[in-house]
């Protein structure tokens, strides 16, 4: 199955985790949405097409932050409480640039987040935010 991703300008966005605000995006397209498959299907048979709705409505979102980024103290805290056992859900809302909402419910933050350290440009901390319910308002 292909990797169906939605990439955001953070320019034009706005993140939240849990109701706290996230800052200090990483440059570019440094918030991406995965849904983990296709929200309808096209069937065609022998008596018409027909449109296929997906119950799976799982996904993630990927954000980028500076790696001097105040938020990362505030994810960091999330996950050091979810690797000790204490199971809070993780919700988040990203508003794009056109006003719709994208958001995730009863979600976990993957403990293999990356960071890119070093050299003269600033790094980058990528955490990902994976959801059982994802949804978008358009």
């Amino acid at each position: 199955m292909a990797r169906h991703e939605k990439y955001y300008n953070q320019q034009g966005c706005s993140f939240t985790v849990n109701g706290q605000a996230i800052q200090d995006f990483f440059d570019g397209e440094s918030i991406r949405f995965v849904p983990n498959g296709d929200r309808s299907s096209l069937t065609i048979g022998t008596d018409g097409a027909t449109q296929n709705l997906a119950t799976n409505r799982a996904g993630s979102f990927e954000v980028d932050l500076k790696e001097t980024s105040v938020s990362n103290d505030y994810l960091k805290g999330l996950l050091a409480g979810q690797d000790l056992g204490n199971f809070l859900d993780i919700n988040s809302t990203m508003i794009d640039g056109s006003g719709a909402a994208h958001s995730g419910t009863g979600g976990t933050i993957k403990s293999l987040a990356g960071v890119s350290t070093g050299g003269p440009a600033m790094g980058k901390r990528t955490w990902i935010f994976e959801y059982t319910s994802t949804e978008i308002d358009r």
